[in-house]
């Protein structure tokens, strides 16, 4: 891992000794998602075109990336899903997760950031919910305890 950062920062030194003009034809060359790391005006233009390709009607598909965001607690680009998804998962669509049953997948987002501490997601989750949509709480999520005699 040392090895990379080092080869990385020589390879930005011998760049900024480049003439700024050829700089702009590098940077031209470099694919899009690499330059979504360079600033957050990037990542917010390559993550919104991402994001608009993404069909949020299937849960599942998506799940483990947004349980990944919601885990590692990456809130810009957790702010840029809630904007772009946040009519569609307040629908009530039943969605099941390790035995316990919500009643709409917004319920379940909010779920984990509860489960992963993540408390600055549940407060945007809370500040979205109250400025756009206005709905009541729901109070109970049922869970499914199976046990099987032998």
């Amino acid at each position: 891992m040392k090895l990379n950062n080092l080869y990385i920062t020589i390879m930005m030194n011998k760049i900024n000794s480049l003439p700024e003009e050829l700089c702009r034809i590098i940077y031209d060359f470099i694919p899009l998602s690499t330059k979504s790391y360079l600033s957050k005006n990037n990542f917010q233009f390559y993550y919104q075109r991402k994001i608009s390709e993404l069909d949020f009607n299937n849960y599942k598909k998506h799940d483990r990336h947004i349980r990944d965001i919601i885990r590692n607690g990456r809130e810009t680009p957790f702010s840029l899903i809630i904007k772009s998804s946040l009519s569609i998962w307040k629908k009530d669509k039943v969605w099941k997760w390790k035995n316990k049953t919500f009643p709409n997948y917004l319920i379940y987002v909010k779920h984990l950031t509860i489960t992963y501490n993540q408390t600055n997601l549940r407060n945007l989750i809370n500040e979205k919910i109250k400025k756009d949509l206005g709905i009541n709480k729901y109070k109970k999520i049922r869970t499914n305890n199976i046990l099987w005699s032998s």
